[in-house]
């Protein structure tokens, strides 16, 4: 995909200006691109007067484009550094034969705390996997369960009862309580690398692709190509289910299924799991709206698409592709962020196939 303008004249009209599929045509003459972009911005700023969406009695008056030159030319806007907190990971200490979820070894990031387990007297000690475990972060309290198929679990009676004649084959289950209100359209998960990927398209191209996608889903993030890579997504519009309770109410979550419980604290404008995920994963629509600090949250995700035992992800009408070369010698990441970079929780997936025989010289 390319930014396709009408030549080197630089005519902006929106009949020129179109996102199209070019051949050769863009390998030989790329500046004609930037410079109808350029003629673009220069053209088209204008002012915008709406109403507000979670007040219709205010108004809000900003600059802006045209929606034509908005869906193509998002890489040119200050994007927020969701990753400013997010740091590198040494690989861990343990002998990879000894990891007892291998193929992979899930540690904390350093913004967050493991109760009992990320301490640094156990600092060769993973997370568990298929039980729920404890942490904390400067923004968040609470529990998480993960379950991924290919890879040992602490429970394997529960990890295959859960796993058994579904097509699933990772969940997550995050459960707690925020120590402080945030808007719903400020808190992103997904994964972040602390390092550039190795297999990146160029940027350009990843910023189109970024501004494409976010038409379709406006609170869905895809960098791919800046020194600090990173897949999100807004967190209230992405769970599969989400549940909203008083202390001691909450839902068991090792179950199965988690039951969608959200109108009675959001309201029936979003009371339903598909009336939730279309609102709260618009950015704008998430902004009406706000995580408490009084009450339990629990966000339930699964995925049939990325085998973390693997280390692969299953395209449509493609198979299985193998993701480790294209991330490099780092983690994937499960990962909860505020839009300034606070962490809420922060969780990094190691590979056996990142092993080196010197991260593990002399340590058991």
């Amino acid at each position: 995909f390319v930014f396709a303008g009408a030549g080197a004249g630089g005519d902006s009209t929106a009949e020129h200006s179109r996102l199209a599929l070019i051949h050769e045509d863009v390998l030989y003459t790329p500046v004609r691109y930037l410079h109808t972009l350029i003629n673009l911005l220069r053209s088209h700023w204008h002012w915008t007067i709406s109403h507000d969406n979670c007040n219709p009695h205010l108004l809000n008056i900003r600059p802006t484009l045209p929606t034509t030159a908005n869906q193509y030319t998002a890489f040119i806007r200050t994007m927020t550094d969701f990753s400013q907190n997010f740091t590198e990971s040494e690989f861990p200490k343990m002998k990879p034969e000894n990891w007892p979820h291998r193929p992979v070894f899930v540690q904390a990031g350093s913004e967050m705390k493991v109760l009992g387990v990320a301490d640094d007297s156990v600092e060769n000690k993973p997370v568990p996997l298929g039980v729920p475990f404890e942490v904390e972060s400067p923004l968040f309290k609470g529990k998480v369960l993960l379950r991924f198929r290919n890879a040992t679990s602490d429970d394997p009676t529960s990890h295959s009862e859960y796993f058994h004649e579904r097509k699933r084959l990772m969940q997550t289950v995050i459960q707690g309580q925020f120590k402080r209100p945030l808007k719903m359209s400020d808190v992103y998960v997904g994964s972040i690398f602390a390092q550039p990927l190795l297999g990146a398209p160029p940027p350009m191209l990843t910023s189109i692709m970024d501004a494409v996608i976010r038409q379709i889903a406006p609170g869905l993030i895809l960098d791919l190509s800046s020194d600090k890579p990173k897949v999100i997504c807004l967190l209230a519009g992405s769970a599969q289910s989400m549940s909203i309770d008083a202390p001691g109410n909450e839902p068991d979550m090792t179950l199965s299924e988690i039951k969608e419980n959200v109108a009675s604290v959001l309201g029936e404008d979003v009371g339903t799991k598909l009336k939730r995920r279309k609102q709260l994963g618009d950015p704008e629509e998430a902004a009406c709206y706000e995580f408490d600090t009084e009450n339990v949250y629990t966000f339930h995700n699964y995925d049939d698409a990325m085998d973390f035992g693997h280390g692969t992800m299953h395209i449509p009408m493609y198979g299985e592709y193998d993701i480790k070369p294209s991330i490099g010698r780092q983690p994937l990441s499960l990962t909860a962020v505020t839009q300034s970079g606070d962490i809420l929780y922060d969780l990094r997936v190691w590979h056996e196939s990142h092993h080196d025989d010197d991260d593990v010289v002399g340590v058991e």
